[in-house]
């Protein structure tokens, strides 16, 4: 039995749902998912991270904050997946479940039916795999996905890669009571920002009792009487219940993606500057073109595809620019330039401490500051924020970058607030020395 639709979205992440959600609006939208709705952001991503994070910032009792989400976190994933349920049925969409396969550029297979589309939009995501020498198996070695769905409390961890992820998943599991070492090849966790910007995170981390153990290279691991056993390369042997492996991803591809013109790029889905495939009946996505690997990046994508499909007109896009966050505690956002990226460029830079501000005395901040970077011509580089809950306050501070500082200091802001920062940060950049 054949059925046919406009388009046809394989993939129900941040990206699919929206997508899906902004073309059934005009036309027969199928949103084809192979696990349930909602993708790794939605489900055992950011989401989640950020609401069990939350939690803990609202209490001061950890282990009173323990104790109530055995008894209600999986109420709150069910809350959560009725929400995401809910936003799909007010969308005049269908939804089939299933692995679907290609069998041209226009037929999908699913179960015993075909499904054909004038166009369809990989969405499909990434995830979790192994090196060679770290083997995921969800039950000894786990990706994020096991780590958030079980809700992982007192024991002993090893966490392989002090990137974003890495660290966001060793933060939330220290505070879960756990005994966590992050194993970090590089010279410190969370490489690709200055210092001063990671520092307050690392600290906040040892401070909670984690372990982090830099220039430090796995060399193998290996399972033995139900823990798993890490020898690095320098011989040091780390005994744990539990490892987790978090940089290392794969593109989710389709069955039978070979029956089309689709061509991969080290690894993803290569893509031309309207999202088009090498194959003109498809369109891809989201983490599966290998764009960034952020969620907020997927979701722009579904709204440039969206608005192209339907207005037939394609929006340039930039990711040069793209805001980022780590949701830990404290929480690190930024776009821009930082220190790190200015080598040979002479710059300057201003800084203001929350501490400082009747906002931040309000809030009882002890730490977290806003830090500008400015050209020699006071142009705008970068603005980075630490501090408790800042990932709130980023907004639309892209728009910031390249402008010209003097003007935007003339902005008048809310009395009192913690936007009084930013814009006090930029007058101290204004009057920095030159780097």
């Amino acid at each position: 039995m054949n059925k046919t639709y406009d388009y046809i979205i394989l993939g129900s992440g941040v990206a699919g749902i929206d997508l899906a959600r902004l073309l059934s609006k005009e036309y027969r939208v199928l949103i084809i998912e192979n696990e349930k709705l909602g993708g790794t952001s939605l489900r055992v991503g950011a989401v989640p991270v950020k609401r069990l994070l939350d939690v803990f910032k609202s209490k001061s009792n950890r282990q009173e904050v323990i104790d109530n989400l055995k008894d209600t976190w999986q109420k709150d994933i069910n809350r959560l997946e009725e929400i995401i349920v809910s936003k799909m049925d007010r969308a005049k969409l269908d939804i089939e479940f299933g692995n679907p396969k290609f069998l041209n550029s226009n037929t999908i297979k699913l179960n015993s039916m075909e499904y054909k589309a004038k166009k369809i939009i990989l969405a499909t995501g990434t995830s979790p795999v192994g090196t060679y020498n770290i083997s995921i198996d969800e039950k000894h070695i786990v990706s994020h996905k096991s780590i958030v769905e079980k809700l992982v409390i007192d024991k002993k961890i090893v966490i392989y890669g002090g990137n974003v992820e890495g660290f966001e998943i060793a933060n939330l599991l220290q505070l879960l009571n756990n005994q966590v070492t992050i194993v970090e090849r590089e010279e410190y966790v969370l490489h690709g920002k200055d210092r001063d910007l990671i520092q307050p995170i690392e600290n906040e981390f040892l401070r909670l009792g984690g372990e982090i153990l830099t220039k430090a290279e796995v060399k193998t691991t290996e399972i033995k009487d139900g823990k798993v056993v890490t020898t690095l390369s320098d011989a040091r042997v780390i005994i744990s219940d539990m490892g987790v492996l978090t940089f290392s991803r794969k593109a989710n591809l389709p069955e039978g993606i070979e029956k089309t013109k689709i061509l991969l790029e080290k690894g993803f889905v290569k893509v031309d500057k309207n999202l088009q495939t090498s194959d003109e009946s498809i369109y891809a996505i989201g983490d599966v073109n290998g764009f960034h690997g952020m969620a907020h990046v997927a979701m722009d994508q579904a709204r440039l595809l969206g608005h192209k499909i339907i207005d037939g007109k394609m929006e340039n896009f930039d990711y040069s620019l793209v805001p980022g966050a780590y949701f830990t505690t404290p929480e690190y956002v930024g776009v821009g330039a930082c220190e790190m990226d200015l080598e040979s460029t002479r710059y300057k830079v201003g800084k203001s401490y929350f501490r400082d501000s009747f906002r931040g005395w309000a809030k009882s901040y002890r730490e977290g500051f806003v830090k500008t970077i400015l050209d020699e011509n006071n142009k705008i580089l970068g603005i980075h924020l630490v501090g408790d809950n800042v990932s709130e306050v980023l907004g639309f501070l892209t728009y910031f970058i390249k402008k010209d500082a003097e003007e935007l200091i003339k902005t008048l802001v809310v009395h009192p607030s913690l936007s009084e920062n930013i814009k006090e940060s930029i007058e101290n950049a204004i009057r920095g020395e030159e780097i």
